[in-house]
């Protein structure tokens, strides 16, 4: 604890330097104590608080840990592909969602996301209004 106290000004230079969307979500974080605790026994991926910081790409090559075994596999679709084939999927899986039953688990799995909503951890964007859509 005495040490998160004496990095509590680094970390909020870190926090305020980090990208806008990653603020809210790691807000609570004290990324320069966990950086520091993987650093000490040398952890083989004490960049990973790096990737944190900057947030993971969602498409390309990942980069590689020193922790994991490394099975390389080339990319089944280029990002334009999947930039072409986005609209038909989330359409697919908006059908699916329509024509599926609603069970007591799906109250209990919206209860949780919404928390997280409010926790700040998800973005609230406009949901489409299923039961009005032709």
């Amino acid at each position: 604890m005495k040490r998160a106290v004496e990095l509590r000004s680094k970390e909020r230079e870190l926090h305020m330097q980090l990208p806008t969307h990653l603020q809210p979500l790691l807000k609570e974080k004290k990324l320069l104590l966990w950086k520091e605790i993987l650093l000490d026994p040398e952890y083989p991926d004490a960049k990973v608080v790096d990737e944190i910081c900057h947030g993971f790409p969602l498409t390309g090559w990942a980069q590689q840990s020193n922790v994991s075994q490394t099975r390389v596999r080339p990319p089944e679709n280029s990002l334009d592909q999947l930039e072409g084939m986005a609209r038909g999927l989330n359409m697919a899986v908006v059908t699916a969602l329509e024509s599926s039953e609603w069970l007591p688990i799906g109250d209990i799995a919206w209860q949780e996301t919404m928390q997280e909503v409010a926790n700040g951890w998800l973005a609230k964007e406009p949901m489409p209004d299923f039961d009005n859509q032709s």
